[in-house]
């Protein structure tokens, strides 16, 4: 489970600078990269199948002028391509894009106005914990979603495509 990520919230094309630029693609795409690169590697000299699951975001299929957003639409991308070519060595890619995700403690720590104004455009009327995104990667890693390939999971509450 390629888990790393980091976001520097730039509010403005602007702000981008170079030093955050390479660290948001370091952490969010290139350390994902090469640790899945080493690791199918291992599994084919092995013989043995193998899942490889990333953890992107809603974002990867947005558009955004930040690198967190580029990222995120490049390892969706990385996704597509692995499956695609290591499928016929029985190993399994897949991503979760996670929306708007808080855990308890965070939430706690937050306006109560923007908490509002959050969980109105969430379909199901609430907040994603750490725990949703959980249950889906102990099923993604598990040998019941063993049909389950090249897909980005967006896990948002319904969100995404909201009119």
């Amino acid at each position: 489970v390629n888990n790393a990520g980091v976001s520097l919230h730039e509010n403005s094309f602007f702000d981008v600078v170079p030093e955050g630029f390479d660290t948001q693609i370091d952490t969010n795409f290139k350390g994902g990269y090469f640790l899945t690169q080493s690791f199918i590697k291992r599994m084919i000299e092995l013989g043995r199948a193998g899942n490889v699951l990333f953890i992107s975001s809603e974002t990867g299929e947005t558009v955004d002028f930040r690198p967190y957003g580029f990222t995120k639409a490049a390892v969706n991308s990385m996704v597509q391509g692995l499956a695609y070519l290591y499928a016929k060595n029985n190993i399994r890619v897949n991503a979760i894009a996670p929306g708007f995700i808080s855990s308890a403690n965070e939430i706690d720590n937050m306006d109560e106005e923007f908490i509002a104004t959050e969980t109105e455009k969430i379909l199901v009327k609430r907040i994603g914990t750490e725990q949703d995104v959980a249950n889906l990667v102990e099923f993604l890693a598990s040998d019941k979603s063993s049909f389950i390939n090249n897909e980005v999971i967006r896990i948002d509450g319904g969100v995404y495509g909201n009119f």
